[in-house]
């Protein structure tokens, strides 16, 4: 088996493979190594809502330790990820969307920018500020996956948003964009932000607000999913792509044929009233 150095980006490992390679846990997203004197930064998609995004600029903006409560850099191993510039511990960066599938290597990464605290939920369903990493791959690109390791991912996301009360999602009306603008240094690195990208709590959040009635021509959803859900499609007002934020205050759901004349005419007026729709809270209730 060879070592951990000799790894190259793209490789698979399960759980037990980890074990092998870095003689760590078998479970965390962040194991440390103390025999190998590294760090194994698993980023999960498959097991729960945490927001770990990758950017345009190819950072990953990953999630720290503690699944309950406030989060600390100076807690166990998000101090380790914190201080990693000094302290020389090398940073294994693993992925996956699909919990069938092993987890993907992309290379050793570093900090591509101080540590930042934002707001997501814990296990509990309460709003809680957590430690974000933003971490940029010392080289190559981000490997891709498949669309159905992906729409697995999607599956999971929405089915635990499901679980949410309107209250609890109305915690995200508090959330506090501290994001930094981050300056992309290596084109080869750029990964663009995609649709499964998007937090499926802001998708839930967008169709219970809008309670199965188009927001643009303000008509009934046209049809219902096999669930008994009306079928409506969660629009951003300000694309992604052009630098809206993928908040409570920018999206909307809409019937289809309203969608996709958002996507095709882009009419100045009807732009204008769903910026003015989408900051409309949710009922708690």
């Amino acid at each position: 088996m060879p070592l951990p150095s000799q790894l190259t980006p793209g490789m698979t490992l399960t759980n037990n493979d980890l074990h092998d390679y870095f003689k760590v846990g078998n479970s965390g997203g962040m194991r440390k190594s103390n025999t190998l004197e590294c760090l194994v930064l698993i980023c999960d998609h498959s097991k729960s809502l945490y927001d770990d995004k990758w950017d345009n600029n190819g950072v990953l903006h990953y999630t720290g330790m503690g699944s309950k409560g406030k989060q600390s850099l100076q807690f166990a191993q998000n101090k380790t990820v914190a201080n990693s510039a000094a302290n020389n511990i090398p940073l294994y960066l693993f992925e996956r969307f699909d919990g069938k599938q092993p987890y993907k290597f992309h290379g050793i990464c570093e900090l591509a920018s101080a540590p930042y605290t934002a707001q997501q939920f814990d296990i509990d369903n309460q709003m809680r500020d957590v430690c974000i990493f933003p971490l940029r791959l010392k080289s190559g690109a981000p490997q891709a996956f498949s669309e159905n390791e992906i729409e697995s991912s999607i599956l999971t996301k929405k089915k635990l948003a499901k679980k949410f009360t309107n209250e609890e999602l109305a915690e995200l009306e508090n959330e506090i964009n501290t994001t930094p603008k981050l300056k992309n240094k290596n084109k080869n690195r750029i990964r663009k932000v995609k649709a499964h990208e998007r937090s499926q709590l802001l998708v839930e959040y967008a169709l219970r607000r809008a309670d199965g009635v188009c927001q643009l021509c303000d008509g009934d959803a046209p049809f219902s999913k096999n669930n008994g859900d009306p079928y409506l499609e969660v629009h951003h007002v300000i694309w992604l792509a052009l630098g809206g934020k993928d908040r409570w205050y920018n999206v909307v759901a809409l019937c289809p044929n309203c969608h996709r004349k958002m996507h095709i005419v882009k009419d100045k007026v009807d732009i204008k009233t769903l910026a003015n729709i989408a900051t409309i809270k949710l009922l708690r209730k």
